[in-house]
């Protein structure tokens, strides 16, 4: 069973199984890039945008980086994107495939299929308050503007 869906900035993406496996954080401009750069095809429906994804790609987001112990054999993917007023929304995918676990040893061939769901919210609306003595300290310095 997959990880339940997030709502946010990042994810949990990885294998969930009885062997030990790691999960990997995932950032939602990792995966669009992955899935814009490796779509085998697209259909606009409204604002819908679906897909299926290239070996590679469905591959790529199988497996996170990193997780040396496995090595997908074989893999199929799809996506939906969300698309309001010019701006991605929401994203779904849906990897299936087998993958090659080695623990110690051991190697055990396993099949998988995760289907993972992502808004994006708040966007832009992060803010932060500058204290007044840092504010200060820097009057008279390049237009009051604070380096970041």
């Amino acid at each position: 069973m997959p990880p339940p869906p997030r709502t946010g900035s990042g994810r949990r993406r990885g294998l969930v199984t009885e062997l030990p496996l790691s999960f990997a954080i995932s950032q939602p401009h990792e995966d669009i890039g992955i899935i814009i750069g490796s779509s085998a095809s697209i259909n606009v429906d409204g604002g819908i945008v679906s897909g299926r994804l290239s070996d590679t790609g469905a591959r790529l987001l199988l497996i996170p980086p990193g997780q040396d112990n496995v090595t997908p054999t074989q893999a199929a993917g799809s996506f939906k994107l969300w698309i309001n007023d010019g701006m991605l929304t929401k994203y779904e995918l849906q990897v299936a495939g087998t993958v090659m676990v080695t623990v110690g040893k051991n190697r055990h061939e396993t099949k998988t299929t995760q289907t993972i769901t992502t808004e994006l919210k708040d966007i832009g609306t992060t803010k932060f308050a500058v204290p007044a003595e840092v504010k200060g300290s820097w009057n008279g310095r390049r237009g009051n503007q604070i380096p970041l």
